[in-house]
């Protein structure tokens, strides 16, 4: 390429520029090519494979897993023997 003068010949240089839709016609086409490599990056990961949920989830689960407790003493409660065997106590009684 380089000459004694220093000149520049027209073969060498590269003065083509690509128009817009020839740019959004190549665009396209590599994610076309791309597409699978893409789903995959994008993809939503399981929430089993990360350590704790999200705070939205937390915000779902919590009115439920404020009853869960309740729950679970009301049936121990109804299935005992005792149930009828308690004594209610007297709110006013001292001691």
């Amino acid at each position: 390429m380089a000459n004694a003068h220093g000149f520049v010949y027209a073969h060498h240089l590269d003065t083509y520029k690509k128009n817009k839709s020839e740019k959004t016609e190549e665009k396209a086409k590599e994610r076309r090519e791309n597409r699978e490599e893409r789903r995959d990056m994008h993809r939503k990961r399981d929430r089993k494979t990360k350590g704790s949920s999200t705070n939205t989830v937390k915000e779902k689960n919590k009115a439920f897993n404020m009853l869960l407790p309740k729950r679970v003493l009301e049936r121990k409660y109804r299935d005992s023997e005792t149930r009828g065997k308690l004594k209610k106590k007297d709110k006013n009684a001292v001691g």
